[in-house]
C-alpha cells in the first residue's frame, strides 16, 4: 500500500438518483461534500492542471450521482495509519 499525500478533485456534472437533473459540481463545493479544509492535505484540480503529473500517492475524488460522500481526511488518516511501520 502507498501513502496518500494528495487529493485530486474531478469536479464535473452529475446526474441525481434522487431528482433525475443534471447538476454541476465544483471544486469547491467537492471539498465541502469531502469534508476537506484547507491546510488538511495538498488539494489539486484536475481542470485547472492541465500537464500536471499524477502519483500513485494521489487520492481521486469525483462527484456521486448516489450522493453518498465520505469523509476524506478521516479516510486519509486512517489509511496512511495502517502502513506507517
Amino acid at each position: 500500500m502507498i501513502k496518500i499525500t494528495r487529493i485530486v478533485l474531478h469536479p464535473s456534472y452529475v446526474r441525481s438518483n434522487y431528482d433525475g437533473d443534471l447538476h454541476f459540481v465544483t471544486a469547491g463545493q467537492l471539498r465541502g461534500l469531502y469534508n476537506l479544509k484547507d491546510g488538511d492535505i495538498e488539494i489539486i484540480v484536475k481542470r485547472e492542471s492541465r500537464g500536471m503529473r499524477l502519483s500513485d500517492e494521489d487520492l481521486h475524488l469525483s462527484t456521486r450521482s448516489d450522493g453518498e460522500y465520505f469523509d476524506a481526511p478521516k479516510f486519509i488518516r486512517e489509511h496512511n495509519e495502517r502502513i506507517t511501520p
